[in-house]
Order: structure tokens, then C-alpha cells, then sequence
């Protein structure tokens, strides 16, 4: 009976046993489900957050590509747009040229000449300013660099004070600040004179390598001198004199030029956000020929810019009192010279009808 008893109680104790494995086991299973219900929810989030990660940079790469393409639109426009100004900047110069050339000739057969280191009182051409007292300082180019010819660093640097002192006069009556010299855009401008002496042909510098040598947007005034005589010299007042006189093609009260006059030469001149200039000059030794160079920071000529920045001259009554003494003394020396010719022309038809 123990034995059976034994058997029994055996038999009931691995069947709790067998009974616990099987609910372990299922416990395990049961975990196991829900920890792989877990991962691939966990997986599905990771794949959402990829896939709108992916959705968000294609995005992004098509806004970048956009703007790229809607940044080059606007860099072919200005491209374009400077293009269009540089040939009409060329055509002005071009008959600037001529008109200069044609002075240039009249004044030699009149044999009109300069005294180096004599005070000039020269009264502007359009009656707007003061007469300038500065001195008109010609300077000689004669220091030889293969074909061509610069002047000493001494003259070259009187040449570019002068330049300044004119451009900063006439600033001056037109309401805005005086410019400064500086090295970048002087060494820019020397250079550019070098190469149109070198190829004896005018011709503005690219935009591009303006911004790269002054580093940053930058203007420029050229002039193409023609050789009249062997001694011809030039200063760097009457270059900027030479600019300014188109301030009679311009119409201040609509900000453009007159007609169809082209007046950059003398807008870039007292433009207003003009403060920095560079001076540069070289002769052709073959030809002749001078070629002159001004740069200048941060560039005037911008369309539509000028309303704003290139001002009329205003003056005190001071000046205009001086300004009204001046006229009256040039009328008087006007007829006192024209008294004077016509009593040499009566003394020499009473010579003729002697004879």
C-alpha cells in the first residue's frame, strides 16, 4: 500500500511540475510575442522617421536647386545689364575722344601752353562753382618700361594728389565727403593704364577683375589722350576737369542725363558713396598716346542710384557774392582785351595806308 501511495504522490508531483513548465512556458512565449510586437513597432516608427527624414532633404535639395537657378537668373541679368552700361560707358568715351582730340589740335595751332608750376584761375565752364586756385601741375612721362613709357613714382604721386584734390573741390559744392587714396586701387588702376599704353587701345577692365584685385564692387573713369606735340603733358586736374564738364548733360531735377548724353564720367566723379579713389596713368611710346585710369569705392554708376547721390551744388552767399565779382571782372578783362584788338587793327591800317 506505502508503495502505491508512494507511486501516487510521484505521479501528482511531476504532474505539478509538468503543469508550472507549461505555464513558464507559456509566460515566455506570451513575452516573447509582445517584445516582437515591441521591435516591430519600434521598426515601423524608425522607417517613418527615415522616410520623412528623406521626404524633408528632397525637399531641401530642391529649394537649394531653386534658389541656385533663380541666383544665376539674377547674376546674367546684372551680367547683362553691365554689359549694356559698359557699352554705352565705351560710346561716351569714344566721342569724348574726338571731342578731345579736336581741342587738343586747336589749342596747338593757337599755341596755347601750360606753365608747369603756375596758379591757375580757371572758373568753371557751366558758371556753378567757384574759380579752382589749385595748381595745375603737368608732369613728364618718361621712365621706359618696354613699350612704354610711366612717370617717376615722385610725379606719379603728384599726379594722383592732384587728381584728388580736384575731385574732392568739386565734391565739395555738391554736398558730399571728400574721397581718400588708397594703395589696392591706385596699384589696380596703374596697372589697367599699363596694359591699354602696351596694346594702344582703350577699353574698360572686367567687372570680374576689378572685384577680385580691390576686392569688392568697384567703378572706373578711363580717358584715351591723343599726342599733339612731342613735350604734350597732362595733370591730374585737368583730367577731372575734363569729367566734370559733362555736368552740363546732366539734368539734376530728373537725376539723368540730358537727351540721350552720356554723363558717367562726372556722375562717378561727386557720387555720394564714392569715398575711395586709385589714379593711374601710362603713355603708348610708339604712338604717343596717354592713357589715364581712375578706380573708385564702392562703384557710383548703378542704375537708378542717382536721386540719391549725385547732389547739386550748393553754395553760400558768400560764394555766390565771389562767384558774381568774378563774372563782372572777366566782362571788364573781356573788353578791355576786345578795346585792345581793335586799337592794334586801327594802328595797323594807318601803317597800311601810309605805305
Amino acid at each position: 500500500m506505502e508503495i502505491e501511495q508512494l507511486k501516487k504522490e510521484k505521479l501528482e508531483q511531476q504532474e505539478k511540475e509538468k503543469l508550472v513548465q507549461e505555464k513558464l512556458e507559456k509566460e515566455k512565449i506570451e513575452k516573447e510575442s509582445i517584445e516582437k510586437e515591441r521591435f516591430e513597432k519600434e521598426r515601423i516608427e524608425q522607417e517613418r522617421i527615415e522616410q520623412e527624414r528623406i521626404e524633408q532633404e528632397r525637399i531641401e535639395r530642391e529649394r537649394i536647386e531653386r534658389e541656385r537657378i533663380e541666383r544665376e537668373r539674377i547674376e546674367r541679368e546684372r551680367i547683362e545689364k553691365e554689359r549694356i552700361e559698359k557699352e554705352r560707358i565705351e560710346k561716351e568715351e569714344l566721342g569724348k575722344e574726338q571731342e578731345l582730340k579736336g581741342q587738343q589740335k586747336k589749342d596747338q595751332e593757337n599755341n596755347i601752353t601750360i606753365d608747369d608750376q603756375t596758379e591757375i584761375e580757371e572758373k568753371s565752364k557751366n558758371n556753378s562753382i567757384p574759380k579752382y586756385r589749385g595748381l595745375y601741375l603737368d608732369i613728364p612721362l618718361k621712365t621706359k618700361k618696354d613699350k612704354i613709357l610711366i612717370p617717376s613714382p615722385e610725379n606719379l604721386s603728384r599726379f594722383r594728389l592732384d587728381a584728388l584734390k580736384r575731385h574732392n573741390y568739386y565734391r565739395k559744392y555738391h554736398q558730399v565727403g571728400p574721397m581718400e587714396l588708397t594703395d589696392t586701387l591706385n596699384d589696380f588702376a596703374q596697372k589697367h593704364a599699363k596694359t591699354l599704353a602696351i596694346n594702344d587701345k582703350i577699353d574698360f577692365s572686367s567687372d570680374e577683375d576689378r572685384y577680385e584685385f580691390c576686392g569688392g564692387s568697384t567703378g572706373e573713369n578711363i580717358s584715351h589722350l591723343f599726342k599733339t606735340n612731342d613735350n604734350f603733358t597732362i595733370n591730374g586736374a585737368k583730367l577731372v576737369d575734363f569729367w566734370y564738364e559733362n555736368i552740363k548733360k546732366y539734368d539734376f531735377e530728373k537725376s539723368n542725363a540730358k537727351g540721350n548724353k552720356m554723363i558717367a564720367n562726372f556722375t562717378q566723379v561727386i557720387h555720394k558713396v564714392s569715398t575711395k579713389l586709385g589714379i593711374g596713368l601710362a603713355k603708348n611710346s610708339k604712338s604717343g598716346d596717354i592713357f589715364l585710369v581712375a578706380n573708385y569705392q564702392a562703384k557710383g554708376n548703378i542704375l537708378n542710384s542717382f536721386k540719391n547721390n549725385v547732389f547739386p551744388v550748393l553754395l553760400d552767399e558768400k560764394i555766390k557774392q565771389q562767384m558774381k565779382r568774378d563774372l563782372e571782372e572777366e566782362k571788364e578783362k573781356e573788353r578791355k582785351k576786345t578795346e585792345e584788338l581793335l586799337k592794334k587793327a586801327r594802328e595797323r591800317e594807318e601803317e597800311r595806308k601810309e605805305r
